[in-house]
């Protein structure tokens, strides 16, 4: 079975568009409308505000911990790099007697 995703305005075609999709394909397939509720300016304006609505959605929905970790891996950087540094200023005071 086909699914296919329309949407349903005056700038692509909306009826016109699933009636010629099923001539083309046949009875085997599903639609899933998409309407704006508000008109669009120009184009797909509507289509890809939605996509891009949904994919981020999904990508929370996903993994909700993965902010919170993002946000940490800054501290963590930030500690490592302190240390690293006073690790290297330790290293130093040992060895200036021994150059």
């Amino acid at each position: 079975m086909t699914k296919i995703l329309v949407l349903a305005n005056e700038t692509i075609g909306g009826r016109s568009l699933i009636e010629k999709v099923q001539e083309r394909h046949g009875p085997d397939v599903e639609f899933f409308v998409v309407v704006p509720r508000a008109r669009p300016r120009r184009g797909n304006v509507v289509y890809d505000e939605a996509v891009r609505d949904i994919t981020a959605f999904l990508t929370y929905a996903g993994e909700p911990a993965a902010l919170k970790r993002t946000s940490m891996g800054v501290w963590v950087l930030l500690y490592l790099a302190f240390f690293t540094f006073l690790a290297w200023l330790l290293k130093h005071e040992f060895w200036k007697d021994v150059h």
